[in-house]
């Protein structure tokens, strides 16, 4: 592997793994509880 083609892989892989660290707690966190509604008459 040549030194450029390394560092744009590592620098992908840590930008992946930020993303990661930080959608994670916040997907984990999301309400997913449906919304309550009422029917309505037309």
């Amino acid at each position: 592997m040549n030194t450029i083609f390394r560092k744009s892989v590592l620098g992908i892989a840590g930008v992946a793994f930020a993303g990661g660290m930080v959608a994670g707690p916040v997907a984990a966190y999301a309400d997913t509880a449906p919304v309550a509604g009422k029917p309505v008459a037309v």
